[in-house]
């Protein structure tokens, strides 16, 4: 089931215009190494958590992709933190 904000936010990315040529927005794969890196440059950053089976997920990846494009975000580091795979590493099985 939608949230009331994943359908506000798809109707943004709709009235908008977003297109497919949105989505070629380049995130980086996150790690320690290259957030310490963006940090130390005084770079702004983005970290999103995104797994495949999410709604919420799939619903965002448009409308960030729209607003990383745009000029003022140019110098924005936009790291995707795959959640299933952070989740394998922890060794934490939630119990």
């Amino acid at each position: 089931m939608l949230s009331r904000r994943s359908v506000v936010l798809a109707a943004i990315a709709a009235s908008t215009g977003l297109t497919a040529q949105a989505l070629a927005f380049e995130t980086k794969t996150f790690d320690a190494k290259s957030f310490a890196a963006a940090q130390k440059a005084g770079k702004p950053i983005l970290v999103a958590i995104h797994a495949s089976w999410c709604p919420t997920c799939k619903a965002q990846k448009p409308i960030l992709s729209e607003l990383t494009a745009k000029p003022e975000f140019k110098d924005l580091v936009y790291f995707v933190v795959d959640f299933d795979n952070l989740v394998d590493q922890s060794g934490d099985d939630g119990v």
